[in-house]
């Protein structure tokens, strides 16, 4: 169990981490390019949560089923990290004007929410 338990926290943060970089360097190249903290935010989080899903339910936890119930749970999560992530870069931009401190502070934030998000709302051992 706790063997299982390790395996699983070293995937979560190993596909956490590369998500993150994956959203981080989209964010900054799309701000330079489109200048607009909307639109550089909302590509870069739709196609890392995109890459962040997949692994997680096929590597991180494991899952086989079809794309339904935790696919539903999962995007319902990720709504509610984009609009938590979208606030706390705005609030952050207030503060600093650096577009990726902002979103480096704002998906540190939203790290802990989506951990405990999958962990215990989307990939539940219950399914």
């Amino acid at each position: 169990m706790v063997s299982r338990i390790k395996t699983e926290f070293f995937r979560w943060a190993f596909v956490a981490a590369t998500t993150f970089v994956l959203d981080t360097f989209l964010f900054a190249s799309l701000y330079v390019f489109f200048n607009n903290v909307f639109i550089a935010n909302s590509v870069s989080f739709l196609i890392s949560t995109l890459y962040n899903f997949f692994f997680h339910k096929y590597w991180t936890y494991q899952g086989s089923d079809s794309f339904n119930s935790p696919s539903l749970r999962y995007f319902a999560l990720l709504v509610v990290s984009f609009v938590i992530n979208s606030i706390l870069i705005s609030i952050f931009l207030i503060i600093n004007d650096s577009s990726v401190a902002a979103k480096v502070f704002a998906s540190m934030i939203t790290l802990v929410i989506n951990y405990l998000g999958l962990r215990n709302f989307v990939f539940t051992k219950s399914q």
